[in-house]
């Protein structure tokens, strides 16, 4: 046995000096502003214990041919046999024994079916206590989504009620801004037709060659031939004057008076009454 354990003992040894030997080279250095950290490479997580480390190590040994079986061990024979002889019924009565056991194990069945009979009966009744309350609960909880539904439509229609009067409201607002704005605009543009027009005109837009030629061109000339006129017979009249002036100057001769005006000439003497 102590060498079996000493074989064991050099073969562990042999294997950590192998597993020495089998070290890997050392990591380089870290690059500047970088450092190495530890972390898990290996393709299985290794769990650390404190056990100490175990292997197993077999051998083969050569097959004992022809050997019988090991005899069984048969520890020797030592002291002296006594025996001593008993009747029936003087040590144990079945029916005298076996009566308080059983008694004691068919009132403890009884007490123990009764007590189950009575959990039962108790899970039984908590059972049905659990199932009227889960429906009054679920009664409730559906009174409750009720009203909170009946809630959420009020709420809703309010909402959608109070978005419509300001829609409304908005509508009202436009239309009266369009009503005032279209009654502006017909009451300004009611007279701007005429105005426009009469300005057009002015500009001379709408001006007839024919009545521009006739207004710049023989409009003039005929307005200063009508004034040469007007000036001609007026100087005819006052000559016409300064000859009736010069003859009424003259003084003719009594009994006779000598007739004219300006517009003919004079007419025979005639005589006075």
């Amino acid at each position: 046995m102590a060498e079996v354990q000493k074989q064991r003992e050099a073969q562990r040894r042999r294997l950590q000096r192998a597993n020495q030997t089998r070290k890997r080279p050392g990591t380089p250095e870290a690059v500047p502003g970088r450092k190495h950290m530890d972390i898990q490479t290996d393709s299985y997580l290794e769990k650390l214990t404190d056990r100490v480390v175990e292997f197993e190590a077999e051998t083969q040994t050569d097959f004992i041919l022809d050997r019988p079986p090991s005899p069984l061990f048969m520890p020797a024979k030592i002291g002296i046999d006594i025996e001593t002889q008993i009747e029936d019924g003087e040590l144990f009565d079945f029916d005298v024994e076996c009566e308080p056991v059983l008694e004691v194990l068919v009132g403890k069945t009884l007490e123990q079916s009764m007590m189950e009979v009575l959990e039962e009966e108790e899970l039984a009744s908590l059972q049905r206590h659990q199932e009227d309350f889960e429906k009054r609960r679920n009664a409730e909880l559906l009174e409750v989504q009720r009203m909170e539904a009946a809630e959420k439509r009020r709420a809703d229609e309010v909402q959608r009620r109070v978005a419509q009067q300001a829609a409304r409201h908005e509508q009202d607002i436009c239309t009266m801004r369009k009503v005032l704005a279209r009654q502006i605009a017909s009451e300004h543009l009611q007279g701007l037709k005429g105005r426009l027009l009469q300005n057009l005109e002015d500009a001379g837009v709408f001006a007839d060659v024919g009545s521009m030629a006739v207004e710049t061109k023989f409009m003039p000339g005929l307005l200063q031939a009508v004034v040469q006129q007007i000036k001609n017979s007026a100087h005819e009249h006052a000559l016409a004057d300064a000859v009736i002036s010069s003859s009424v100057e003259s003084k003719p001769a009594p009994g006779h008076v000598a007739f004219c005006d300006s517009r003919s000439f004079c007419g025979s003497p005639r005589l006075s009454p």
